[in-house]
């Protein structure tokens, strides 16, 4: 069991300490351990103090900011996904985007094509945004937010890091969404 200033803390496994501590008040706090073993014996650790900080919230994509898209219906393979990939081809436009539909009640600031130039119907349309961090040892949570009609999956660097609606395995630009 842990305990910090006074209130006690359930750990998660008891083979090693770990525990989670949700909402911690911000500032110095002392934590002290308590453990009894299987006669009953009970030993309380010296106190540790520790320093909370306060979460930062830091916004690397805004709302409402300009993307890099191909929505011709062609074949982009993967490299695309790599972060060093070229893509200063594609088309640029400022989210949100989509077929200019309305009913949602939040008509697309930029219209991308259904159909091709031939006039096959657009499967898969690929976006692509940059970012720098200047330092990842502060990154606890990143939470992505997408906002898609059917299926996307999401990559970061190459790797992929969200999926939803799309069958398992790989993915290809003829994959429909489930």
């Amino acid at each position: 069991t842990v305990f910090a200033n006074g209130q006690m803390i359930r750990s998660t496994d008891q083979s090693y300490l770990d525990f989670f501590w949700t909402n911690p008040p911000i500032g110095a706090v002392t934590l002290t351990a308590r453990a009894t073993d299987d006669s009953g014996v009970m030993s309380t650790s010296s106190p540790v103090v520790i320093t909370v900080s306060p979460a930062v919230t830091s916004t690397l994509i805004p709302t409402g900011a300009a993307w890099r898209y191909r929505d011709d219906g062609t074949n982009q393979g993967t490299a695309w996904r790599d972060r060093a990939f070229d893509d200063s081809g594609w088309s640029n436009g400022v989210a949100e985007l989509g077929f200019g539909d309305t009913a949602d009640g939040r008509p697309e600031t930029t219209v991308i094509r259904r159909y091709s130039a031939s006039g096959a119907q657009v499967i898969t349309y690929y976006f692509r945004q940059k970012f720098v961090l200047s330092s990842l040892s502060n990154i606890v949570t990143v939470r992505l937010n997408v906002l898609r009609d059917d299926g996307a999956v999401a990559y970061l660097n190459t790797v992929e890091v969200f999926r939803n609606n799309m069958p398992a395995g790989t993915i290809t630009f003829q994959t429909v969404a489930l």
